[in-house]
């Protein structure tokens, strides 16, 4: 099994954020495959499942029902009951370091100042986990938290379905090949 680990902020008011990028593929990803997500109590999370389009893998896509700091304590439930190795986690999340729509998948390192990274990092306690960070560039008029919980502007929108529609594939590439093919394609 494979687990693909969507991070974002829940609410509305959030839903349309830069900080909830990974929720928005995680979601895209599921419809791409018409599976729909069901509320975990116990791992405070919403999930959903497919196989890969071989049929091959079984897939678990999670996205934390908590806030992004304390994301950490939900993937580690989630990790723990599926009895899932770390190769097999993909956290997708946003990174403010990387300009916008830029795309980077690593197979581990720290936490580059992201709070659901470093909530991750402490609850595994281990940064040995494949992470794909999308670029959402930052301001320097605005904080960092007032630009990351900010909606994408009107010019970043019209780019986002391609943007999301390439990560879908880095994370499909990613379940079939594995992570370094996938790195050496997309990277």
């Amino acid at each position: 099994m494979k687990m693909i680990v969507g991070l974002g902020n829940v609410g509305r008011q959030y839903r349309n954020t830069r900080h909830n990028i990974g929720f928005m593929v995680a979601e895209e990803l599921a419809q791409r495959f018409n599976i729909k997500f069901r509320r975990n109590l116990w791992l405070r999370a919403k999930i959903a499942r497919f196989f890969s389009p071989e049929g091959k893998k079984e897939v678990l896509i999670i996205c934390p029902s908590t806030y992004m700091n304390l994301s950490g304590k939900s993937i580690r439930r989630a990790k723990d009951k599926f009895s899932l190795p770390l190769e097999n986690l993909l956290v997708i999340c946003d990174d403010v370091n990387l300009p916008f729509g830029k795309l980077r998948l690593r197979s581990k390192g720290g936490d580059g100042g992201h709070k659901g990274l470093l909530s991750l990092i402490k609850e595994l306690e281990d940064d040995n986990f494949n992470r794909l960070r999308i670029g959402v560039g930052k301001s320097e008029d605005k904080s960092l938290e007032q630009y990351v919980l900010e909606e994408f502007s009107p010019s970043e929108q019209k780019e986002l379905g391609k943007i999301i529609e390439k990560a879908e594939d880095i994370v499909l590439s990613w379940v079939e090949q594995g992570v370094d093919k996938t790195m050496n394609r997309f990277n």
